[in-house]
């Protein structure tokens, strides 16, 4: 599976919504893992995306992808 901005940003419905994508990598390696972090520009923003990936089966390049929240720990 290959991942680009651009594919996340079509599955989004655009880019207005995004500030930040985080591509995870190994620590060592640098090897990409095939998933990334997006940072929302707003908390409703991301409420608006994770209902909308409810409701429609997530798909790049036709295999299902996994679209979860994460949130933010205090340091």
């Amino acid at each position: 599976l290959t991942v680009t901005r651009t594919k996340i940003y079509t599955l989004l419905g655009g880019v207005d919504n995004v500030s930040i994508i985080h591509w995870l990598t190994d620590h060592k390696s640098g090897a990409f893992y095939g998933s990334c972090i997006l940072e929302m520009t707003s908390p409703e923003a991301a409420t608006q995306v994770l209902e909308r990936m409810e409701k429609v089966r997530c798909k790049v390049d036709n295999k299902k992808i996994k679209v979860s929240p994460v949130f933010a720990r205090d340091r």
